[in-house]
């Protein structure tokens, strides 16, 4: 779900912005609470709270530059380590501070009063060429589905089908070949660690030779073939 958080301390600014971000997206054809989620922030110390727990319920971040008594190019600097897959996009009624957000990359900078024809263009660019390519597509049970890479923690080979390891302890079956999906995550932050095994690098707590702990508890096996290997690439990632 491509999910939005809005920033700002004006209430009333808050109000029409959130109005704005829900026509957009519904006009588009996209259902809020199952395309799409939208949740706002009047208090920057509550939004920066929330995001630093939950970094992965952003997918698109508005936020106000001079945000109450913080600057909101600080604020998106605390969260960007945390907010890897986010895009931001700075409202503000100065141009000054522009080049000081080059650092936190984002998205654009834009000057209130908001154009809001050319904010639907950008928001609903970033839905189609860059949260959409988050998206892992399968048809189970003749269904299609979607799951956002961030949320798998492993692909298990089992007879001739898959198993997605995926988050909350969640398992899903799918009739199908491991080395289709290897090559569908191609490119992103999974390796082959066991002949059987896929699992995503950003989901790793511990690596040693003979297993793989997850950040939330699961182990999966490390065979001697792959060791070398996905060790390198999961230190690479780690100094990145």
């Amino acid at each position: 779900m491509y999910q939005i958080v809005i920033g700002d301390d004006d209430r009333l600014f808050l109000q029409q912005a959130e109005e704005q971000v829900r026509r957009i997206m519904t006009n588009y054809g996209l259902v809020e609470q199952m395309d799409f989620a939208l949740t706002v922030y009047q208090d920057p110390e509550e939004l920066k709270e929330e995001l630093l727990v939950r970094p992965e319920e952003c997918q698109l971040l508005l936020l106000d530059v001079e945000y109450g008594e913080i600057n909101g190019i600080e604020l998106a600097r605390d969260l960007r380590w945390k907010l890897t897959e986010c895009s931001i996009i700075y409202l503000t009624f100065y141009a000054d501070f522009v080049f000081e957000c080059f650092d936190t990359k984002p998205l654009c900078y834009r000057l209130k009063p908001v154009d809001w024809e050319k904010m639907e263009q950008l928001i609903i660019k970033d839905y189609r060429e860059r949260f959409l390519k988050t998206l892992l597509n399968l048809k189970i049970g003749g269904i299609p589905i979607s799951i956002p890479y961030q949320e798998i923690y492993a692909l298990e080979a089992v007879s001739h089908r898959v198993c997605l390891h995926l988050k909350n302890q969640k398992t899903l079956e799918w009739n199908g070949a491991l080395s289709k999906l290897e090559q569908e995550v191609s490119g992103r932050c999974f390796c082959k660690c066991h002949n059987s095994y896929l699992i995503n690098l950003e989901h790793v707590g511990e690596f040693s030779k003979g297993e793989v702990k997850m950040d939330d508890g699961r182990v999966f096996p490390v065979s001697r073939r792959f060791c070398a290997s996905s060790m390198k690439q999961y230190f690479a990632l780690s100094r990145e």
